[in-house]
């Protein structure tokens, strides 16, 4: 976790010792899943970076729940969830009828193949974090956070995320002691 550390800490204050973001990546990478090439991990890097400037997400977050869902593996697969960030099937292609919950509707992904497409997959989880993240802001701006069982905007941003209920709080704590592991709180 220190090597993602070192690439967050380079991410944001642009110290000239951090030529290699990416080589940094890499190394952290190679410890989680040591089946991943480099070049895959300077796409999913590069990607994530583009994406997460289109949806308002900062990078370190998309990072860190690819570190959490699937060890930056690219054909993760869980239960109904596919690919980087996890994206499951069931719900977020197939179950929602309104165009703003359904991918395949919006376009971002338009079929089965492609939620192992690391632009597509990263894309997509972004907008389902985007999503739930306004629902959740939602909720706080109506006071709603804590009567519906929330600690907080964070918690409730990836909870509905990960689908988990809201007493569950395992995911939360994952990605928070992830992100606490990797020092983001201590920029």
């Amino acid at each position: 976790m220190k090597i993602l550390f070192f690439i967050l800490f380079c991410s944001i204050s642009g110290v000239s010792e951090c030529s290699s973001i990416n080589q940094t990546v890499f190394q952290y990478v190679k410890k989680i899943n040591y089946k991943i090439e480099k070049q895959k991990v300077d796409e999913i890097v590069d990607v994530s970076k583009r994406i997460s400037e289109k949806w308002n997400i900062d990078q370190k977050i998309i990072l860190a729940i690819i570190s959490v869902e699937s060890s930056f593996d690219q054909f993760a697969k869980s239960r109904s969830s596919y690919g980087l960030m996890q994206i499951n099937k069931g719900v977020w292609y197939n179950r929602y009828k309104d165009k703003k919950y359904n991918l395949k509707k919006l376009g971002l992904i338009t079929n089965a193949k492609e939620f192992w497409n690391i632009e597509k997959n990263i894309n997509a989880g972004a907008y389902i974090f985007h999503t739930t993240r306004e629902q959740c802001r939602t909720l706080h701006k109506n006071n709603l956070l804590k009567k519906r069982g929330y600690i907080n905007l964070f918690q409730c941003t990836f909870q509905r995320y990960n689908g988990a209920p809201t007493n569950d709080l395992y995911y939360y704590r994952k990605i928070i002691g992830t992100l606490i592991e990797l020092k983001y709180f201590n920029k």
